[in-house]
C-alpha cells in the first residue's frame, strides 16, 4: 500500500485510490467576498476591542483617583478626630 495512514477511516492519505480533494471555493470572487467579509468581522472586533481597552483603562484611572481622594479623606477625617480629641481633653482640664 503506498501513502501514509494519516487519517482516522484507516485509508491512505495519498495514493492511487485517493481522490483528490477540491479547494472549498473554486471561484475567486468567492474567496474575495469571505476575505471582505473575514476583513469587516475583523476590523469590527479589532475596534471594539481598542474601544474596551481604553475603557477599562479609564475606568481603571477613576478608581486611582477615587482611591487617592478616599486617602485624603480619611487622613483629614482622623486629623480633624484628633483635634475633637484635643478639644474634649482641653474643655475637661478647664472645668
Amino acid at each position: 500500500m503506498t501513502g501514509s495512514m494519516n487519517n482516522s477511516s484507516g485509508m491512505p492519505s495519498s495514493g492511487p485510490f485517493v481522490r483528490h480533494q477540491t479547494p472549498r471555493h473554486s471561484g475567486a470572487s468567492v474567496i474575495d467576498s469571505d476575505e471582505r467579509f473575514m476583513d469587516h468581522e475583523t476590523s469590527e472586533l479589532f475596534a471594539r476591542l481598542q474601544a474596551q481597552e481604553k475603557e477599562i483603562l479609564l475606568l481603571r484611572d477613576q478608581i486611582a483617583d477615587a482611591c487617592i481622594k478616599e486617602l485624603h479623606l480619611l487622613n483629614e477625617k482622623h486629623a480633624l478626630e484628633s483635634k475633637i480629641s484635643d478639644l474634649r481633653k482641653a474643655c475637661k482640664n478647664f472645668e
